[in-house]
């Protein structure tokens, strides 16, 4: 999967990292400065990793993960994703 289409699909939100990071520069530049990072081997990879580890810290026995299962229907998209 590119950047590109990893950020269509929301997966990564690197606008929002570059917002918590709270930096000088132009947040155009730090989102192609993160996003070329995240294209090095195994960067995303530990990526993934430390958001699930970190997630998994806030689920419980008790905790209720709902699943929707229903594709997203989106009358007026240009296009869709098969």
């Amino acid at each position: 999967m590119s950047r590109v289409e990893s950020e269509a699909r929301g997966s990564v939100r690197l606008s929002e990292i570059e917002r918590a990071l709270e930096e000088e520069t132009a947040l155009k530049e730090v989102v192609e400065r993160l996003g070329r990072r995240l294209e090095r081997p195994g960067v995303r990879q530990r990526v993934q990793e430390n958001l699930l580890e970190l997630g998994a810290k806030r689920v419980g026995e008790e905790t209720l993960l709902i699943v929707g299962q229903t594709d997203i229907s989106r009358p007026h998209a240009r296009t869709m994703e098969d």
